[in-house]
């Protein structure tokens, strides 16, 4: 058994731990951090005490016992934020307001103090182990640097690492950033899937050197299957892959050099899937959406958290000898699903059948439904120059995709490419397939 990088990090929180981490020294610290945040959840938040009268919270032998509790949903946070916090609000450090369900839907507040914060950056910081050495420079195209940001946490982690960040945003023009990037001498970048395979095909088209760059990190939004190994391939770099949520203040889990799934925060959440539709747990390998309950969070825990993603937990252990949990690929959102009789519509589909079209630098996606069946459109963008024949490509390409050929076939969808036209600047946020219901 090793102790890889994230296992010694929990060693060293935990306490008391002498050589490698068993799975029953995180379970019993789970439990005793459970029955924590459960008791300062119901003395602090006024929905908790309403909601978790019964049972008792102090009534918890193990982390399995948490399945006895109610689910807390994006609804939840939407309708009285104020009334989960458990601390007064000069402790609260960065308040954030996210839409739910993307980008439409009743906006959600999530608040943070300091140590929620120093927490996120402790995780980052043992993430970033594997990726960095160091000395390295690291650049970060993701939005922003404002204080408590994902940006601003990852650089203190990478300050921590003795690594020197660089902020540069989400990228506008691909070809400059992917210039600007080779200029950097950056050993690591951090940024957007898609965004980054477009900038990793600019710097191969461009002839740009190489030589600095021996890690690429992929975050904040959905992964296609075939994109890390897309971008390995351009530019001869090793590419790992994180998964997190704004309401985790940016955790979650991250992957190691064996790229076996994300080893989870175990440390500070407990992981959990269910059925979306029963709520009924799932074994290690059945999909289902993922619930996450605050272990450590001081200023807004979450009990049972819906957090709308769909994944599953990978079943036995990472050849990299972690006994941390190991989430699988996000295959979607739940919400994002577009049911029809014969089948789902899912952005992941859709990226994993266009992501690498050559010349295609992103799409969007609008689906409108009428009396039953839908229409999507797809909308390929390009960089550059219009290739020809691209949008014959697009169409071919998403009728052989096996989430979609069987409502094609069917005729309860119609597909539908539109005008191609050139990328514009990247906002920043999670992509999703826009939605019309016809009268």
């Amino acid at each position: 058994m090793t102790i890889t990088a994230l296992d010694s990090w929990i060693v060293r929180r935990t306490g008391g731990i002498s050589g490698p981490l068993r799975s029953d020294d995180l379970a019993a610290w789970q439990t005793l951090r459970l029955r924590e945040t459960l008791a300062r959840a119901v003395a602090g938040s006024s929905f908790y005490r309403k909601r978790m009268a019964v049972p008792d919270p102090l009534a918890i032998d193990s982390p399995a016992d948490i399945a006895r509790f109610p689910f807390t949903t994006a609804d939840d946070l939407s309708a009285d934020p104020m009334a989960f916090l458990c601390v007064g609000q000069d402790d609260i450090e960065r308040v954030v307001t996210l839409n739910t369900s993307g980008t439409t839907g009743t906006p959600k507040r999530l608040f943070f103090t300091a140590d929620d914060h120093a927490l996120t950056v402790d995780f980052f910081y043992h993430g970033l182990l594997p990726m960095t050495a160091p000395g390295d420079r690291v650049l970060i195209l993701l939005p922003g640097g404002r204080p408590g940001g994902v940006a601003d946490l990852l650089c203190q982690a990478v300050r921590r690492r003795n690594c020197t960040p660089l902020v540069a945003g989400v990228p506008a023009n691909i070809s400059d950033m992917a210039a600007f990037a080779a200029r950097s001498n950056a050993n690591l970048i951090v940024g957007f899937p898609v965004p980054m395979l477009a900038m990793a095909r600019s710097w191969k088209e461009q002839g740009l050197a190489t030589a600095s760059i021996r890690t690429v990190l992929l975050c904040s939004d959905h992964i296609a299957p075939s994109l890390p190994g897309a971008i390995a391939d351009l530019l001869s770099v090793e590419v790992f892959s994180d998964w997190g949520m704004t309401e985790l203040a940016y955790g979650g889990g991250v992957d190691c050099s064996c790229h076996c799934g994300y080893h989870l925060q175990e440390a500070d959440f407990l992981f959990e899937i269910i059925d979306p539709d029963t709520g009924a747990p799932q074994p290690p390998g059945c999909s289902g959406e993922i619930v996450v309950t605050s272990l450590t969070r001081r200023g807004m825990p979450l009990i049972r958290y819906r957090t709308g993603d769909i994944s599953h937990l990978m079943p036995g252990r990472c050849p990299c000898g972690s006994v941390l949990k190991r989430l699988g690929r996000i295959a979607g959102r739940r919400t994002g699903l577009i049911r029809l009789d014969d089948g789902v519509i899912a952005l992941p589909d859709l990226d994993e059948a266009l992501v690498l079209l050559p010349d295609l630098v992103d799409f969007t996606a609008r689906f409108t439904r009428e009396n039953g069946n839908g229409t999507l459109c797809i909308r390929p963008l390009v960089a550059g120059a219009l290739s020809p024949g691209l949008s014959r490509r697009v169409r071919a390409a998403l009728e052989a995709s096996p989430g979609l050929r069987p409502l094609l076939d069917s005729g309860r969808l119609t597909l539908r490419v539109e005008a191609t036209r050139r990328f514009g600047e990247f906002a920043g946020e999670k992509r999703v397939i826009a939605r019309e219901e016809a009268s």
